[in-house]
């Protein structure tokens, strides 16, 4: 391979691997399996290393996805790394080959435990209260999913004080509770236990029954349902789903931690977090091979899934002679069980169009068995892996299905027959629509960019009327696929010409509903400029450079005149962004939607230097003129715990209508925080750093006092 191959085959390996880490962390709907993708993520490093590719935007550097942009981010005290994976006994013989070679002649164990097929998660005490409770994100930072977090049953909101105090003496002989200083009269308790949150067999089928009932499509197994709940907006709705939790990490700040692992699951088990029983002690790796020959055969007997173990060196204090990579622990890997696989006869290859355009090829197989299911649709990626692959219809296939997620085709059996069929070949047209496929930047994949295309519709309709974008409130998934399938929406301007009679012949609608839904429309045409952006679902564009773009450039058709040169003038914008603007604005058909969109109402333009502004404010008189300045430009607002009467997203709009910003974390560049209900560390922080703090009350006076004096 010269380099010039190897620059394109890395390209499409990021992008692959880029897709899948979205998929999996940000979305809950994985499309490869985890053997997959460690087989691609390995094929990347290799490459990197060997022509040397490495960027610092590698994913090969990278622990898992980025923070969604749902949650405040937070950062984690000690980095959450990943495991590297093993697959067989020869891996497993080098990683501990690799430990006694840099251990030497000392002695060390083994502690040996299941890997849960879930999602993982930090929780932090302070004095015994639950804090904070986070996803892993990206290893380095991760959500701030403590409200999500505190439905769940098996996490104790508080841990007992003399329990708490018993295990800390115990762990540090030197600390004395009763030293007359005083920063023993207040001692300060600060530990972490990292877990795995998951959902048992028996209570994910229940949840995908009562989806099904609902109308609603079905979680594709158990580990997805987690991820997803746990991303969920209402906290309510979390607990009502059956999330289990197994702690595995235990952390204690500024004193000692258990001298071993099996210690800490321990200690993790007396601080009254549940432990999965069933972890081991090993004193030789023949041990360890024991104990996973031993799990892979009682595996699919368990109450929830496991899809290997997880070994590391028990001994606390060789853990940083080992040390770790930028991304893994040297003293810990991970063992996976070998996925399911199965040999069928490909039938045809069909297409399937993603939200945002993205056309997928899907393998249509003989009926098959696999991993207890019966398997008809495979997954076949894009058109480089069909013809890397060399896959063509009427070819015998091996099928795998690793975790129950979507089953992909690995390879094919009979390459070398005779009379083989036609090579693949992807069509020039939309295969919904008809209308022509691009290709856009450097990515593998094909895209229909038509924003009538029907497949496409559905999740573009619910985007645009999803809590961040016009907070439509009535209008979900079920509702949506009623409105596209009964002819009465085709784009998101259609919304705004629906009416209650439209509506009320809808399943599960009935004249109240109906009302509320229409209501709910016409009060989203108050939205800023910068939702609406948001909501259009622009490939790249989140909330921060909706909110970027608006700000800057003012109003829609400044945008629209604006080109890829005067994109690129914002700070937050690069080249891939402004061409994914450029490429939506020249479609005809986004402009007749743009257009209606203005007819409808929707605010198309930042407001005047003066104006009319009395929302939220609580000013009483809805005629009143108030003046409008931009008091708050180049201040930054960092936001902790519950305030009484704004919710997050109303704080955020105020503070950005009125151009300040604001940020996930504090720092002596913070200008505010502002601070409700059980704030935490962020608060703590602001006052060391002697940031002025704000309270709802404050914050609200300060903004009509200032837009009064205009």
């Amino acid at each position: 391979m010269n380099k010039k191959v190897a620059i394109e085959r890395v390209l499409e390996l990021r992008d692959l691997i880029d897709r899948a880490n979205e998929a999996y962390y940000q979305e809950a709907m994985p499309f490869i399996s985890d053997r997959a993708f460690d087989e691609a993520l390995s094929e990347l490093r290799e490459l990197e290393e060997s022509f040397d590719l490495g960027t610092e935007d590698s994913p090969t550097l990278r622990v898992g996805g980025k923070p969604s942009e749902s949650f405040v981010t937070v950062e984690h005290p000690q980095p959450m790394l990943s495991l590297d994976n093993t697959y067989n006994e020869k891996e497993l013989r080098d990683f501990d080959k690799r430990v006694r070679d840099r251990l030497g002649d000392q002695p060390f164990t083994y502690s040996v435990e299941m890997k849960f097929d879930g999602a993982s998660i930090r929780l932090r005490y302070e004095d015994g209260q639950l804090i904070v409770g986070a996803t892993r994100g990206d290893g380095e930072r991760g959500d701030d999913i403590t409200e999500n977090l505190k439905t769940l049953k098996d996490i104790p909101l508080r841990v007992d004080e003399v329990v708490l105090k018993s295990l800390f003496l115990e762990i540090d002989s030197d600390w004395d509770d009763d030293e007359e200083d005083e920063d023993n009269r207040n001692p300060s308790f600060v530990f972490e236990v990292r877990g795995e949150a998951y959902m048992e067999k028996e209570a994910f089928v229940r949840l995908n029954d009562f989806r099904e009932e609902q109308g609603l499509p079905p979680f594709a197994n158990p580990r997805n349902s987690t991820a997803g709940t746990l991303k969920m907006q209402d906290p309510r709705e979390v607990a009502r789903r059956p999330i289990r939790f197994f702690g595995f990490d235990l952390i204690v700040e500024g004193r000692p931690s258990p001298p071993t692992q099996i210690e800490k699951l321990k200690r993790i088990g007396d601080l009254g977090f549940p432990v999965n029983p069933d972890y081991r002690l090993c004193r030789s790796v023949d041990e360890v091979l024991d104990v996973i020959s031993e799990w892979d055969l009682s595996r699919h007997s368990l109450p929830f899934e496991t899809d290997g173990a997880v070994i590391k060196v028990n001994e606390q204090h060789y853990r940083a002679e080992l040390g770790t990579t930028s991304k893994s622990p040297r003293w810990a890997i991970a063992y996976k069980f070998q996925a399911e696989q199965a040999t069928t006869l490909l039938e045809g290859i069909t297409l399937q169009v993603g939200r945002l355009g993205s056309i997928t090829p899907v393998a249509e197989l003989k009926p098959v068995t696999l991993a207890g299911t019966v398997v008809k649709r495979a997954s076949l990626h894009n058109e480089d892996e069909i013809h890397r692959k060399d896959i063509r219809v009427g070819d015998l296939v091996t099928v795998e299905k690793a975790g129950d997620i979507i089953p992909q085709v690995m390879s094919v059996v009979d390459a070398d027959r005779e009379e083989r069929g036609k090579p693949f070949q992807m069509p020039l047209n939309c295969p919904a629509c008809g209308e022509e496929l691009v290709k856009l930047d450097e990515e593998v994949k094909w895209r229909c960019i038509n924003p009538e295309c029907p497949p496409q519709i559905r999740e573009r309709l619910t985007h645009f009327a999803s809590r961040d974008a016009m907070d439509i409130e009535g209008l979900g998934e079920a509702v949506v696929s009623q409105l596209v399938d009964h002819g009465l929406v085709h784009t998101f301007a259609d919304l705004y010409q629906l009416s209650a009679e439209d509506v009320e012949p809808l399943e599960r609608m009935g004249k109240k509903s109906s009302k509320n839904l229409i209501e709910a429309i016409e009060k989203s045409c108050t939205q800023p400029f910068q939702r609406v952006l948001f909501a259009l679902g622009i490939r790249f564009v989140g909330k921060t450079v909706a909110r970027d773009l608006a700000f800057h450039f003012r109003s829609m058709d400044a945008l629209l005149e604006a080109s890829e040169e005067d994109l690129c003038a914002v700070p937050s914008i690069g080249p891939k962004i402004a061409g994914s603007l450029t490429a939506y604005f020249d479609h005809q058909k986004h402009h007749k939607t743009l257009e209606a969109l203005r007819e409808a109402g929707l605010q198309f333009e930042m407001p005047d230097q003066t104006g009319r502004d009395s929302e939220r404010l609580g000013s009483g008189d809805d005629e009143s003129e108030t003046g409008y300045r931009w008091f708050l430009e180049g201040k930054t607002f960092v936001l902790t715990g519950t305030l009484p009467t704004l919710s997050r997203n109303d704080a955020i709009d105020l503070i950005e209508r009125y151009g300040g910003r604001t940020s996930s974390s504090v720092s002596k560049k913070t200008d505010y925080v502002l601070a409700g209900d059980k704030a935490g560390s962020k608060l703590a922080k602001a006052l060391k750093l002697d940031v002025p703090v704000l309270d709802e009350e404050t914050f609200l006076e300060m903004i009509q006092n200032q837009v009064g004096t205009t």
